[in-house]
C-alpha cells in the first residue's frame, strides 16, 4: 500500500465573547510557521454580522499569493455585504504582481475604484502611472499618481492587522 504524507496543522481560534462564534482562525504548520496548503491560512469574521471580512494566504511564513500569483494573498470584505473591498497580491511578504497587472485593487460596491502596481515591494509600472483611480460607474480613469507615503509600501512579515481594518 502507498500512503502520502499528510500535512498536520495547528489552528488558533478566536471567539466572540458574547456569542462564542468563531471570529478568527489562524493555521500553522507543525514547525509553527503560519501557512496552509491549498487554503487560506488566516480568516476573520465580523463579530456582529459574522460575515467573512478577511482571507489571507501565507507561503513560507510570509504573506504570499498561491498558484504563481493567480489568487490574491489578502482579500478584505465588506462586513455588511460580504463583497470584496480590497485585494492584495504578494510574494515573500511584499506587494507584487507581474504581467503589468495591479498588485492592489480597491473595490466599492463590487466596482473597481483604484489600482496600484507593485513589483517586489516597490510601487512600479512600466506602461504608465503606478496608481490609477477609476470612476466606479464608467470605469474611466479619474486620476493617477506616481507615489505613496513610504509606510504603505510594504506588508510587514508576520504583521497581523485587526480584522475589519
Amino acid at each position: 500500500m502507498y500512503f502520502e504524507d499528510v500535512e498536520e496543522y495547528q489552528v488558533t481560534v478566536k471567539r466572540c465573547p458574547e456569542t462564542g462564534n468563531v471570529i478568527e482562525e489562524c493555521w500553522h504548520h507543525p514547525n509553527g510557521e503560519i501557512g496552509r496548503i491549498g487554503a487560506p491560512a488566516r480568516m476573520a469574521w465580523d463579530p456582529h454580522t459574522f460575515i467573512k471580512v478577511l482571507e489571507e494566504f501565507w507561503v513560507g511564513g510570509m504573506l504570499g499569493s498561491p498558484l504563481s500569483g493567480e489568487i490574491p494573498a489578502q482579500t478584505k470584505f465588506d462586513p455588511i455585504t460580504g463583497e470584496p473591498t480590497c485585494r492584495v497580491w504578494a510574494r515573500y511578504g511584499d506587494k507584487h504582481r507581474v504581467g503589468d497587472l495591479p498588485a492592489v485593487e480597491f473595490l466599492k460596491d463590487g466596482k473597481l475604484v483604484r489600482q496600484e502596481y507593485w513589483l517586489d515591494g516597490q510601487l512600479y509600472r512600466q506602461s504608465g502611472p503606478p496608481i490609477v483611480n477609476l470612476d466606479p460607474i464608467t470605469g474611466a480613469i479619474v486620476s493617477t499618481a506616481d507615489a505613496l507615503p513610504s509606510g504603505l509600501q510594504k506588508i510587514p512579515s508576520g504583521y497581523f492587522p485587526e480584522p475589519g481594518i
